[in-house]
């Protein structure tokens, strides 16, 4: 009894350090997208009124952070994509307040978690089955 659920532990341990890295190298792809972005508006291509709309740029990131998830997980794809997305949204907040102390993202928060959440449900739908 103790060898099941000490598998069950090791396995969920598992899915969260595989969560983890797939938030990581969705948060790669999005600060990607946002540096093209940023040259974009710098070099007058894009207006100004574009950078509002930056937190869009999440939606790749929790895509594939959602898409590698679900990928791992097997069964149960389109929660562990949520966590995927959900991993990749706190991990995109904690190191936003790192970088940024003191500022206030309350206005754009909701989008953010709307964009996490859409990417992420999308790519846990788009994964591929075991």
């Amino acid at each position: 009894m103790k060898d099941r659920t000490d598998m069950q532990n090791s396995q969920i341990v598992s899915y969260i350090c595989s969560g983890l890295i797939a938030a990581a190298v969705g948060l790669i792809l999005s600060l990607l997208f946002a540096f093209v972005l940023s040259i974009l508006i710098a070099n007058g291509v894009l207006s100004e009124a574009v950078a509002e709309i930056g937190y869009l740029t999440a939606i790749p990131g929790a895509f594939l952070a959602g898409l590698l998830t679900a990928k791992r997980a097997g069964k149960q794809m389109l929660l562990f994509g949520l966590m995927g997305g959900a991993l990749f949204f706190l991990l995109l907040m904690l190191l936003s307040a790192i970088f940024f102390p003191g500022s206030s993202f309350t206005g754009s928060i909701l989008g953010t978690i709307g964009c996490c959440a859409a990417g992420s449900i999308a790519g846990a739908f788009l994964a591929p089955r075991r």
